[in-house]
């Protein structure tokens, strides 16, 4: 059974509106003396603000609700991970590093030695482990591209992942000069690409 919203807050809407009136008459009725205060135009100007307002309310309330819609809807910046493969994850990020002023890109062999992607800057040749995962990224994951330095040929090291790095990771990576990139650095390279693309 399907519900339609639109009805609903319309629904909403009336029902706000008849008890936001009944409360105004009963208060009205209550005090009678208001009646010798206040002239009747008076009376039916505060009504007519009542009103207003309340449907002034609700009509923020469905823009609300509409523009919360249009978001959801939009395509995220950054694929989610979960729905690819290890490999596909690997070509995002050689998209992504490309976009941030890396050359010479390349994805090693499927079994890699501990370098998943190989990427210039200036002069500087980078060694990049990958890693798609939700749990903690451990120092394993630093020592392993840090050994694997001198089989690529590289000079520097970088771990990129889509989730976080444990303290013991940061602490190995700071002692080798190894750059970490954690899931919020990866969600922003993604919105400086998505922006930069919109733009063009």
């Amino acid at each position: 059974m399907s519900i339609n919203p639109h009805r609903n807050s319309r629904k909403i809407t009336h029902e706000h509106l008849v008890f936001s009136l009944t409360v105004i008459f009963a208060a009205m009725i209550y005090a009678g003396r208001l009646w010798r205060i206040i002239n009747l135009t008076t009376a039916l100007l505060f009504i007519a603000n009542i009103v207003c307002l309340v449907i002034l309310s609700a009509s923020w309330r469905a823009w609300h609700q509409k523009r919360k819609r249009v978001k959801t809807k939009r395509k995220p910046a950054l694929p989610t991970a979960d729905t690819m493969d290890g490999v596909a994850f690997e070509r995002v990020i050689a998209n992504l590093l490309k976009n941030r002023g890396f050359h010479h890109i390349k994805l090693t062999e499927r079994y890699d030695l501990g370098i998943d992607i190989i990427a210039e800057r200036g002069k500087v040749r980078w060694g990049i482990q990958v890693k798609r995962h939700k749990q903690l990224i451990g120092m394993a994951a630093v020592s392993q591209v840090v050994a694997a330095l001198a089989h690529y040929n590289c000079d520097r090291a970088m771990v990129i992942t889509n989730g976080r790095f444990s303290a013991s990771a940061r602490m190995l990576a700071a002692s080798n000069n190894c750059l970490l990139i954690d899931g919020s650095h990866l969600r922003h390279w993604a919105r400086l690409r998505h922006s930069a693309a919109h733009q063009t």
